[in-house]
C-alpha cells in the first residue's frame, strides 16, 4: 500500500497507529514522511485534531502537510526534519549545559503557545516528542495520539509536562521515576520538586511550571517563555541563547571535549520523522546498550490515612492512623508504621483509665491524625485526641523516611536546647506568659524544664509535643494540672525556622526543605522571622532579612541592604561573595589558596576602599591566617591588606582589608572586603548538604 504521487525511499517501521515510510513527492522532489494509518484507526476521533495540526504554521512544530483519506487507506504526509530526538540526545550525552537546556525549553514553550492559540493541546509532551534540528532549533511532534487513547488535557498540563522535560535536560533524568504507574502518578501529585541537581537560579522556573495546583502555574506558555528569557539573561548574560544553540549543534569530527553534546563515531545527526509517538532517526550505525549490572529496585513510598475503630468493654475508640507502604525492607516498613500508630495505641490505653468510672459512657474516644509535613525526607504527623469531646490533647510523630527512623524530640532539637540557657530562650520565644490567658485562674510556670520534653513519659496530655511543618516547628503546649483543678486547654504555637535554627539539630536542618521556596502562611500570630535562608549549592546560610542575593556571572553576591540605594546594582553597597571554586572563566578566575583573591576586572575590590578608579594590583600582605569552622567543615581563613593603585601604577593610593574563607572539602570560597556585619556568626552556624 502506497500513496499515489509519492515514491517510497525507505521503510522506517511500524508505530502504534500505522506504518511509516520516508518518501519523495514525484511532482516537487520534496522528501517527506508518510504515516499509513492502520485500518482500525479511529478516524472520526482524529479528524478535528488533524485539522488543527494541519492549520498550524509554526517553526516550533513539525508541519502536517496533508491528511489523506481514501476508501482503502488513510495517511499523514508530514515534514521530514534533519535532527535528533531530545530523548536520544540526553541518552547519548547526559545532562545538557544550562544554556542548551534553556534554549530547548524556550522553543518548546513557544511551540506550545502556537498550538494552544489554535486550540490544540499536545497532551503528551516528553523528551521523545521533542526534536532538536541540526541547526539547534526545536520542533514539537506527535500531536493527537494521546486523544486517540481517550486522554484529556489542558494547556496547564502541557506546561507542567514541558517543565518536567526541562528538568530532564538539566539533570539527565526525569524528576520522578517509578515502574508502577500509580506510584509515579502519586509522585507527580504529591512529591516535592527535587531541586538539588538544578542550578539555583533556575529553581524559580521549576517551582512555577511544576506547581502541583494548576492554578499556580503560568497563565500561558508565552508568558512563561517571557519570564524564562529574563531569568536566562539575568543569569547567563545576553548571549545565552546563541551559546545554547552552539552547544546543541556541536558535532566535531574528533572525540569531543567535556561539554560537547553530540558524539562522533556514530552518525547521530540523521533524518528524524514522526511515527505515532516515536521519533525515528536514520543513522549510519547504532551504539550498543551500555553494559553493567542491572539497576537496583527503586523504593517508592506512598503515604495514606486509614480509618480505625475498636470497641473496648467500656468505650469505643474511633479515628484514623497514617501508614507508609513501599519499603523494600519489610522490617523497616513495620518499624515506621508501628511508630505512626503509637499515638493511637497510647490514646486507647489512656482511655481505659478515663472511661473506667462510667462518667463518659456512650461517648466515643477519638484520635485524628493530620499530616503536617510530607517530603522525600520527612513525614511529620500530629494526632489530635480527646475523650468524647472532652480533655483534648496532642501527640506527634516524625519519621526520617529514607531509613525509616522515628525522630524523637532529642533527635529534632540540638543538645543546646536542653541546657538552662536553651530552655529559657525557648520559653521566651514561645511566650509562655500567654498560655491560659483566656482562662482565669490558670497559669503556666516557666521556663520549660527537661521533663517537659521526655519522650518516655506516658502521654496523658502534659508536657510539650513537637512536629515539623513546611514553614516552622509546631509546639503543642499542654499546661500542667495543679492540685484541685485540671490544666487549661492546650495551645499550639508555630515558631518559624528562622527563629529555631540555633536550637535544631544539624541532621534535621539538612533534611528540611529550602525555606525560601515555601510560601508564608496567609495569617500568623507569631512574630515575623528575623532572618531567612540563603542556599549556595551545598551551603545553607541564615542571614538577617536586610540581605539579598544577586548573580554576577559565576559569583553569588550577597548584598547588605543597610544604606544601600539599589541592592540589585549594589554600587557603594556592602556585600560579600560566595563562589564555587570548581567553576571559572577568563573574566572570573579561580581562587588560589595562599594568595589574595583578584576577581573580575581586578578593580571591584577597591570599591570597598572608596576608589572605583583604582585597581587591586598593589602589594598585598598576609595579616592573619588560621583554621576555622564553617558549620561542621574546616576552612582556611586569611586576612589580607591589599593596596589599590592607578592602572599601571605602583604607588598605593588606598588600602583595603580582604577576608577569605576557603573550604577545601567543598571547594567553596567566601570573600568579604567591606567588613560585613553578621557574616562571622552566619558562617559559624552554616549547614552543609
Amino acid at each position: 500500500m502506497s500513496e499515489p504521487g509519492f515514491t517510497e525511499l525507505e521503510s522506517l517501521g511500524d508505530g502504534n497507529f500505522g506504518r511509516v515510510v520516508l518518501a519523495r513527492q514525484d511532482r516537487t522532489g520534496a522528501v517527506v514522511a508518510i504515516k499509513y494509518l492502520f485500518d482500525w484507526f479511529p478516524l472520526d476521533d482524529f479528524r478535528p485534531e488533524a485539522a488543527r495540526w494541519q492549520g498550524l504554521n509554526s517553526r516550533f512544530i513539525v508541519q502536517l502537510h496533508e491528511f489523506i483519506e481514501r476508501a482503502e487507506t488513510a495517511a499523514l504526509v508530514m515534514e521530514a526534519v534533519p535532527g535528533v530526538s531530545l530523548e536520544r540526545l540526553i541518552k547519548e550525552n547526559g545532562a545538557l549545559p544550562p544554556e542548551a537546556a534553556l534554549t530547548v525549553f524556550k522553543d518548546t514553550l513557544l511551540g506550545l503557545a502556537d498550538a494552544h492559540a489554535a486550540e490544540l493541546v499536545h497532551r503528551d509532551v516528553k523528551a521523545s516528542n521533542v526534536l532538536v534540528t541540526d541547526e539547534g532549533h526545536v520542533k514539537l511532534v506527535d500531536f493527537g495520539t494521546a486523544a486517540l487513547a481517550g486522554e484529556t488535557g489542558t494547556p496547564a498540563a502541557d506546561i507542567y509536562a514541558a517543565t518536567c522535560v526541562f528538568f530532564e535536560c538539566l539533570t539527565g533524568h526525569p524528576p520522578y521515576e517509578a515502574e508502577d504507574p500509580d506510584a509515579l502518578l502519586h509522585l507527580h501529585r504529591y512529591a516535592p520538586i527535587p531541586f538539588g541537581e538544578v542550578p539555583e537560579p533556575l529553581w524559580t522556573l521549576l517551582n512555577w511550571g511544576m506547581a502541583k495546583d494548576p492554578a499556580y502555574r503560568p497563565a500561558n506558555a508565552e508568558q512563561y517563555a517571557d519570564v524564562l528569557e529574563k531569568v536566562a539573561t539575568d543569569t547567563y548574560g545576553k548571549k545565552w541563547e546563541r551559546r545554547g544553540r552552539e552547544l546543541l549543534t556541536a558535532a566535531p569530527a574528533e572525540p569531543p571535549p567535556s561539554g560537547m553534546l553530540l558524539k562522533s563515531g556514530a552518525a547521530v545527526l540523521g533524518l528524524a520523522v514522526v511515527a505515532a509517538g516515536v521519533v525515528f532517526v536514520v543513522t549510519a550505525e547504532e551504539d550498543p546498550p551500555p553494559a553493567g549490572p542491572p539497576q537496583p529496585l527503586q523504593q517508592v513510598l506512598t503515604v495514606a490515612v486509614e480509618p480505625v475503630s475498636e470497641r473496648e468493654a467500656t468505650f469505643t475508640i474511633e479515628g484514623e492512623v497514617v501508614r507508609v507502604t513501599g519499603y523494600l525492607d519489610p522490617v523497616v516498613g513495620e518499624r515506621v508504621n508501628q511508630a505512626l500508630r503509637q499515638p493511637f495505641d497510647d490514646h486507647r490505653e489512656n482511655s481505659r483509665a478515663v472511661y473506667a468510672d462510667g462518667k463518659l459512657a456512650g461517648k466515643a474516644s477519638t484520635s485524628k491524625p493530620r499530616i503536617v509535613l510530607e517530603t522525600e525526607e520527612l513525614l511529620s504527623v500530629r494526632y489530635d485526641n480527646d475523650y468524647g469531646g472532652e480533655r483534648p490533647y496532642t501527640q506527634t510523630t516524625t519519621i526520617a523516611l529514607k531509613d525509616g527512623r522515628p525522630l524523637g524530640v532529642r533527635e529534632i532539637l540540638a543538645p543546646e536546647a536542653f541546657t538552662a540557657t536553651g530552655l529559657t530562650q525557648l520559653s521566651q520565644r514561645l511566650d509562655l506568659d500567654r498560655i491560659c490567658d483566656d482562662q482565669p485562674g490558670f497559669t503556666r510556670e516557666k521556663p520549660l524544664g527537661v521533663s517537659d520534653f521526655d519522650d518516655a513519659r506516658p502521654n496523658t496530655g502534659s508536657g510539650v509535643e513537637i512536629a515539623l511543618a513546611p514553614d516552622g516547628v509546631v509546639f503543642a503546649l499542654h499546661p500542667e494540672a495543679r492540685p484541685g483543678r485540671p490544666a487549661c486547654k492546650p495551645e499550639t504555637v508555630l515558631l518559624p525556622y528562622a527563629r529555631m535554627t540555633d536550637l535544631l539539630s544539624p541532621e534535621v536542618l539538612k533534611l528540611l526543605p529550602d525555606q525560601r521556596l515555601v510560601p508564608p502562611p496567609p495569617t500568623t500570630t507569631t512574630p515575623p522571622p528575623k532572618d531567612e535562608a540563603f542556599r549556595f549549592g551545598p551551603l545553607n546560610l541564615r542571614l538577617p532579612t536586610r540581605f539579598s542575593l544577586q548573580n554576577q556571572g559565576l559569583e553569588k553576591v550577597v548584598v547588605d541592604g543597610t544604606g544601600c540605594a539599589d541592592p540589585k546594582r549594589y554600587f557603594n553597597c556592602k556585600y560579600f561573595l560566595v563562589t564555587d571554586n570548581t567553576q571559572a572563566s577568563e573574566e572570573q578566575p579561580k581562587y588560589e589558596p595562599g594568595k589574595p583573591y583578584v576577581r573580575s576586572a581586578a578593580g571591584r575590590a577597591c570599591n570597598a576602599a572608596g576608589r572605583k578608579d583604582l585597581k587591586q594590583e598593589g602589594a598585598a600582605t598576609l595579616v592573619e591566617s588560621s583554621t576555622v569552622k564553617i558549620g561542621d567543615q574546616d576552612a582556611t581563613y586569611e586576612k589580607w591588606s591589599v593596596q589599590c593603585v592607578e592602572p599601571g601604577g605602583a604607588e598605593a593610593e588606598a588600602e583595603l582589608t580582604q577576608r577569605i574563607w576557603f573550604v577545601p572539602s567543598k571547594n567553596y570560597v567566601i570573600t568579604d572586603e567591606w567588613g560585613v556585619a553578621d557574616l562571622d556568626a552566619a558562617l559559624a552556624k552554616a549547614v552543609w548538604r
